[in-house]
């Protein structure tokens, strides 16, 4: 019997009898590493010659390479004839022999468990931390309602501010005593009415009914329209105005005959500008109009000549704003 040393090799060759394939593919591509496994499926095609590959070792390229060559080699030695394969392989290094009982059930479970730990690796300083916040909420949750600005300078109105926003930062760590002093005056209802004036001057947009805050939205003045006929000024009226694209129109037209069209259509047109077109055997235009309740309707298809293309316009906006 020749022996050859390969630990990929003798896992798979021992371990087939007992586990699952699926098992045996998903610990070895988990354990070994991409180097380890082509090494192990060139020696076992060097050595074996399976059937139908005899001539020449196939590649594998891919995402999926390792998973594929690793079928390769299970396949392989699963085909071997035991009577005329006198080869069998051994293990050397036995840190590089994974070792599993054989009455694990599943091993992609723990595969699964052990990636979930490497990935949620929380230390324990961060998890009592985590657990410090979460009594710091339930104690919250039966406290009153407070209301303040921030400021520069930290004190009793801003340690309430950070309580009931619920943010405990590492910052008030060091002030936990007065934290402490204050959530208690919170809860049993004995804080100053010192504290709560200054926490109400703090925000004039702040009221207190029935011992609770009670934020108030700042209204937005509306505009005045004077409504007095009886005066010597009069105010403009607002003229609303409609912008289309009118294209398409032979290369003769011009802006007076546009306008003159439109005047007898019964529409106000208040400017009639040519528009710079692409090519010269056509002719468009922005013409702009007084909205009218009663004005004709200019996307009717039967409002303008056949083969002339109409679209709303919308003419670029100033930067600058005028009053």
């Amino acid at each position: 019997m020749d022996y050859k040393i390969n630990e990929l090799l003798y896992y798979v060759q021992n371990a087939q009898d007992t586990l699952h394939k699926n098992d045996i593919l998903t610990m070895c591509e988990d354990f070994y590493t991409e180097e380890e496994v082509e090494l192990a499926r060139t020696l076992l095609w060097t050595t074996y010659k399976p059937k139908g590959f005899e001539d020449r070792l196939p590649r594998r390229t891919g995402s999926h390479k390792v998973k594929n060559s690793l079928i390769d080699i299970y396949d392989w030695i699963c085909s071997i004839d035991v009577d005329n394969y006198k080869i069998k392989f051994a293990a050397v290094n036995a840190a590089r022999v994974p070792f599993f009982k054989a009455d694990t059930s599943d091993f992609r479970i723990v595969r699964n468990e052990l990636s979930q730990l490497r990935a949620n690796n929380i230390s324990e300083s961060i998890l009592e931390a985590i657990e410090s916040l979460k009594k710091d909420v339930a104690l919250l949750k039966n406290a009153p309602s407070v209301r303040t600005n921030m400021h520069d300078k930290k004190g009793k109105s801003d340690i309430a501010h950070e309580i009931i926003m619920g943010t405990v930062q590492s910052s008030s760590r060091s002030n936990s005593s007065a934290m402490d002093s204050y959530k208690s005056k919170l809860v049993s209802g004995q804080s100053s009415s010192a504290e709560t004036s200054y926490a109400r001057s703090a925000n004039p947009l702040v009221s207190k009914h029935d011992d609770h805050w009670t934020v108030v939205k700042a209204r937005r003045k509306k505009n005045t329209i004077g409504a007095n006929k009886d005066t010597g000024l009069q105010a403009v009226k607002p003229v609303r105005k409609r912008h289309i694209h009118v294209t398409r129109l032979v290369a003769s037209t011009s802006t007076e005959q546009l306008t003159e069209y439109l005047v007898n259509k019964g529409l106000r047109v208040l400017d009639c500008e040519e528009l710079k077109t692409r090519y010269d055997n056509y002719r468009s235009f922005h013409v702009t109009l007084e909205f009218l309740n009663d004005m004709p309707d200019t996307q009717s298809t039967d409002f303008w000549p056949e083969g002339v293309l109409v679209r709303r316009f919308f003419p670029h906006k100033h930067n600058g704003r005028t009053n």
